[in-house]
């Protein structure tokens, strides 16, 4: 069964790229698969969406597209932005080289981490050995504040719209007396916030936010962020976890010194997945305080001295063959679709839903017209209502999930569009809400 607008069903077509990959695709001719060749030049079995679907929210090119998906009918995702759902190519091809590794002992499982480090440094525009690839966006944000060699009691600016997997680890740094945290708000993002960008680089050894908060989705200027820090030495230490795979991204265009991201938010890549890009000429400063051995005598090798000479030096453990052969898969598909063309559809439909709320007593919305505009994120807030029970209420009642916004004194829930979502959906959606006002 294939699922309609509002949760409504109708029979499956004659053949679908679900069943076309459930039978062996590899068997079919290319033209089946809809494929085409992403910026790597590399094979992706990712649909062309034709030109007269763009800006025409009914095209039948959108309903098809949900063959792509593994939602099953009745359930409504409105949580894009923390954990995407990757698309069933991703999960064909995370069992078959399971599958393969399983069965055949030998095989080098490293060649599958290597090609998502290439894959990854290609769609983020970055280099191989920039990127490390490991388990969640804390992990990462929690290898790089372990390995910078800060002085003690160092001045670290931390915005105060992150979410815990930007925070926790400075604030863990903050109770060791390793550094001193200083709080700074980035909204309004209007014009003068390079002034407060420079107020809070003035004298700190770093500066720690995200690419798109992830509190109202608004996205901030980096490249005028990283100009206004390093005229002063700051570091510029960036969560793109809300922005990979919503936005084009050039890190070596945009200058960060670190951009950490999860991989199972936009970037639609199997669960527990995210990376770590560092810039080439801070590789060499860091000292991570562990360090995977590669060789059988390592615990006769002397402490290190120098810094490392590739980010994988900081994964702690090797990636998992099937992870991140996922991983690879899910940027093919994004590659192949075109992340703008992603990114117009979904924040169409957050626009759709932001109007649909706006004049709602009752509700507060937090997110501005513009910044719906070009991130798929709505937050609003219900009044009278804590957060808890209103995203409760949605899942429980009219099965949709939702995202409660943890950080204080927010009391908000975020809803985030994608691919897999309707203009039908987000009518039922804004009913919900209706109600719960």
């Amino acid at each position: 069964m294939r699922r309609l607008g509002g949760g409504r069903e109708a029979p499956e077509r004659g053949i679908s790229r679900r069943r076309i990959l459930a039978l062996g695709a590899a068997t079919l001719p290319a033209g089946l698969l809809w494929a085409r060749r992403g910026a790597a030049q590399s094979f992706s079995e990712a649909p062309l969406a034709p030109e007269d679907a763009r800006g025409d929210m009914e095209h039948r090119f959108w309903k098809d597209l949900l063959d792509d998906f593994p939602l099953e009918p009745g359930e409504h995702h409105f949580d894009h932005a923390s954990v995407g759902i990757p698309p069933i190519q991703t999960l064909t091809r995370m069992d078959r080289v399971a599958r393969n590794v399983a069965g055949h002992p030998a095989a080098p499982a490293e060649e599958y981490v290597e090609s998502a480090r290439k894959r990854v440094a290609s769609f983020v525009g970055a280099d191989p050995d920039e990127i490390a690839l490991t388990r969640g966006a804390t992990e990462a944000m929690s290898l790089i504040a372990d390995a910078l060699p800060l002085e003690v009691g160092a001045r670290v600016a931390l915005s105060e719209h992150e979410a815990p997997s930007t925070f926790t680890p400075w604030l863990a740094a903050a109770r060791e007396g390793r550094v001193q945290v200083r709080f700074f708000s980035p909204l309004p993002a209007t014009d003068d916030l390079p002034r407060r960008i420079r107020k809070a680089a003035d004298g700190a050894a770093a500066v720690v936010l995200s690419h798109v908060l992830p509190t109202s989705g608004d996205v901030l200027p980096l490249a005028k962020i990283v100009h206004e820090a390093q005229r002063r030495g700051t570091l510029v230490i960036v969560d793109g976890s809300y922005g990979a795979g919503i936005r084009p991204l050039d890190l070596h265009d945009l200058g960060v010194d670190v951009y950490v991201a999860s991989g199972h938010g936009w970037l639609l890549g199997p669960y527990g997945n995210a990376f770590a890009y560092v810039r080439r000429d801070l590789l060499g400063r860091l000292r991570p305080r562990f360090r995977r051995a590669v060789r059988a005598d390592a615990f006769n090798e002397p402490a290190p001295a120098a810094g490392i000479e590739s980010a994988s030096r900081l994964e702690l453990e090797p990636p998992s063959p099937s992870e991140a052969a996922g991983l690879t898969a899910s940027l093919e598909w994004l590659d192949g679709l075109g992340v703008e063309v992603v990114r117009e559809y979904a924040t169409a439909l957050a626009t759709q839903l932001r109007e649909a709320i706006a004049g709602i007593d009752g509700i507060e919305l937090l997110s501005t017209a513009k910044s719906a505009a070009r991130v798929p994120i709505v937050t609003f807030r219900v009044q009278r209502r804590p957060s808890t029970q209103v995203a409760d209420w949605l899942l429980e009642r009219m099965r949709m999930r939702v995202h409660r916004v943890v950080a204080v004194p927010w009391n908000a829930v975020r809803v985030s569009t994608h691919l897999v979502n309707r203009p039908a959906d987000i009518e039922w959606l804004a009913e919900g809400i209706r109600t719960l006002a």
